[in-house]
């Protein structure tokens, strides 16, 4: 007897799989306002958040300094999850 239960379901025919669009999550510091800033992406959540702790444990008691993690579909949103600066704190959504 053999068994089939290891195999990967697969789509039924006729039907289009949905396609979702890509996430990533970009970390930003700037160290003025318009001034230079850094970026990275990551495609993990926990490790964009771990980042943006980093950023904000290294250049988060700096004056005028900006830290943000924002969310990014590759069909164009972007939604801003969490901000950081000195002079409000950790604030969540858009500024």
């Amino acid at each position: 007897m053999t068994s089939d239960a290891w195999r990967t379901p697969r789509p039924t025919p006729g039907r289009a799989a949905e396609a979702r669009p890509v996430t990533t999550y970009r970390v930003t510091l700037q160290f003025e306002k318009d001034g230079p800033s850094s970026s990275g992406w990551w495609a993990d959540l926990a490790v964009a958040e771990r980042k943006f702790t980093a950023w904000l444990g290294t250049y988060g008691s700096l004056d005028g300094v900006l830290i943000q993690l924002a969310e990014e579909t590759d069909d164009g949103r972007d939604s801003i999850l969490k901000i950081w600066t000195k002079e409000h704190g950790e604030t969540f959504g858009p500024a």
